[in-house]
């Protein structure tokens, strides 16, 4: 379901004369075996976005664990390339984010672990303050279910791969996500995803 409700979002339809970014993190895996899989997972993501979905290479940014410079996956280079952005967005405009690997929950505020310090959902916010373009934001890793209520807003789509602040486990949503038909009619509410299928919040989002 999560998958289809992307490609209804960032699928445009004939009408519309829109621009299409993606920003797709894999960050800290902590095990050769999460390393592996989370390769996988962008790797297929690209693909997908690149072949189904007619996305140009040049507005798709991967930052991962693995790389270096400018493409690691840590605090500055998500920030820096949130900010870069704005200033290309439009309204007409559509922002994909997809976070994956692992996350956690303190009770209060949700974390995405990046290489170096974590950002939180409050940061997350915070560097989507100002972005003019229709937001879709796909947080696939566990705990996530904080970053919904977070960063729900008009013209905003937020997933989770978690439908409560109970759940903390590793998910295999972007697994499952990454290999199902990626087209879909528009959607007009917010949900959560959990496994194996994805759960209603009462939060609009009005696209």
């Amino acid at each position: 379901m999560s998958a289809l409700m992307i490609a209804a979002a960032i699928v445009p339809r004939a009408a519309d004369a829109q621009e299409r970014y993606a920003l797709v993190v894999s960050g800290v895996s902590g095990t050769e075996k999460f390393a592996a899989s989370q390769k996988t997972w962008v790797s297929s993501l690209q693909t997908t976005l690149q072949q189904r979905l007619g996305f140009s290479t040049e507005r798709i940014t991967v930052l991962t664990e693995d790389s270096t410079g400018t493409a690691i996956a840590n605090r500055d280079n998500v920030t820096r390339v949130l900010t870069s952005l704005k200033s290309r967005l439009t309204a007409d405009d559509v922002l994909l984010v997809v976070l994956i690997g692992h996350g956690t929950f303190d009770g209060t505020v949700a974390k995405f672990n990046l290489v170096g310090p974590d950002m939180d959902s409050r940061e997350w916010k915070a560097a989507f303050d100002g972005n003019a373009a229709r937001l879709v934001f796909v947080d696939t890793t566990s705990s996530s279910f904080q970053f919904v209520p977070a960063l729900s807003a008009k013209n905003r789509i937020v997933i989770a791969a978690t439908d409560s602040a109970a759940q903390k486990y590793a998910t295999l949503f972007p697994q499952y996500s990454s290999k199902r038909s990626m087209r879909a009619p528009r959607p007009t509410t917010t949900r959560t995803a959990g496994s194996p299928s994805g759960k209603r919040s009462p939060m609009p989002a009005r696209l």
